[in-house]
């Protein structure tokens, strides 16, 4: 047997492939270098500890109060922006109406106006108010609706514009038919 090397000196000369090498530290604290150290040395030799802390731990937390202090900056963003549309939605109603009641009362003045102009404003009649056309009878007191007073505003407000109005349509039918029947005798 003397072809036959004995079991204590191919342990300490053979060695196996290793999936991955020794950390930096174990490899410059040995004084021989992996290749040449016995596998007994290699198996009883500290592994250097996982600092799973630094590696895992902080990056991760690090990660997560920036997606905290994001979503806290979003959250605010988002509420300022819903109470800006809401104060928006909330404001544009009434500022819609003013608007509409200024048109209104300068579409009124002009029509007065123009009455004026024409010689058909009654300078006895109390000036319209755009919510009493708008509204009528319901800004009124109720005692009012039983007495001649309400009869007397039914006439001026209601009745005599309403008659005037009819009157010349009519006028302007018949100016119509008129201009037609030239143009076709021609």
């Amino acid at each position: 047997m003397l072809g036959s090397p004995s079991p204590s000196t191919s342990d300490e000369k053979v060695s196996s492939p290793r999936p991955c090498s020794p950390p930096p530290a174990a490899q410059s604290s040995a004084k021989n270098p992996p290749r040449n150290r016995p596998l007994a040395e290699l198996i009883g030799a500290p592994f250097p500890a996982f600092d799973y802390e630094t590696t895992v731990i902080l990056p991760f937390q690090d990660e997560t109060s920036r997606d905290e202090s994001f979503q806290k900056e979003l959250n605010k963003m988002l509420l300022d922006a819903t109470l800006e549309a809401h104060a928006w939605a909330s404001a544009r109603p009434f500022h819609e109406t003013d608007l509409a009641t200024r048109k209104f009362e300068q579409e009124i003045l002009s029509v007065q106006e123009q009455e004026r102009e024409q010689g058909m404003y009654l300078t006895t009649r109390p000036p319209p108010s755009f919510l009493f056309l708008l509204f009528g009878r319901r800004i009124l007191p109720p005692g009012l609706f039983t007495s001649r007073f309400t009869v007397f505003l039914d006439c001026l407000l209601i009745l005599a514009p309403e008659k005037t109005r009819q009157r010349l349509n009519e006028f302007v039918t018949r100016l119509k038919s008129a201009l037609a029947a030239l143009t076709m005798s021609m």
